[in-house]
């Protein structure tokens, strides 16, 4: 599991390697919809947030590209569509 790290100090210009990771919960919220715009939508004043993005193999090709962690083999009728995960957060290391 990763957890946010960041080993040196940001600064605003400069370009930088990242890892990003959905936290989901144990109960996934997964659904297809329309559209085709990759974001992210926060829920309320928390962390939990709507990804948005095509299932891609075990790839959520969004922003970034997510690995699904096995979303494919749990929604198998998704796969190639554009749809919207629920994560209790998104992780970033440096």
């Amino acid at each position: 599991m990763l957890r946010s790290h960041c080993p040196s100090v940001i600064e605003v210009g400069e370009t930088y390697s990242a890892e990003f990771e959905m936290v989901l919960p144990d109960e996934i919220d997964i659904s297809k919809c329309d559209g085709s715009e990759t974001r992210v939508k926060m829920i309320d004043n928390g962390f939990s947030c709507d990804i948005y993005g095509r299932l891609e193999g075990d790839t959520l090709k969004s922003f970034v590209g997510f690995a699904d962690q096995d979303i494919h083999f749990d929604f198998p009728h998704l796969n190639g569509q554009f749809v919207k995960i629920r994560a209790q957060r998104i992780d970033v290391s440096f």
